[in-house]
């Protein structure tokens, strides 16, 4: 692109260059140019479907995250009903053992 563009300049410094020759430099010029902007419109399009994908999994990230806090408590809670269990099945038989 940046060559079509010097020789294109230097064609209009340069006597006796023809028209067609001009033309031909500034209509490779305009395909690369309408060609860039394809893949400029691609490539963006890219960018909206990754960044989509990114929040989406920010999302479910932040969900997972609820979810093992929440299994996170349940778990601290399961452990203290445990011991309480636990001391309450050891002061039965402390009762029961005193009392034979």
């Amino acid at each position: 692109k940046e060559k079509l563009k010097l020789d294109l300049i230097r064609c209009e410094f340069v006597p006796g260059v023809s028209a067609d020759i001009k033309y031909g430099l500034l209509s490779q010029l305009t395909d690369t140019l309408e060609q860039e902007t394809k893949e400029n419109a691609f490539l963006k399009q890219e960018i909206e479907e990754w960044k989509s994908r990114f929040i989406s999994g920010q999302k479910q990230l932040n969900l997972l995250k609820e979810e093992y806090k929440c299994m996170v408590d349940k778990c601290a809670k399961s452990e203290r009903l445990r011991k309480q269990h636990k001391k309450a099945i050891q002061e039965i038989r402390k009762n029961q053992e005193n009392k034979a």
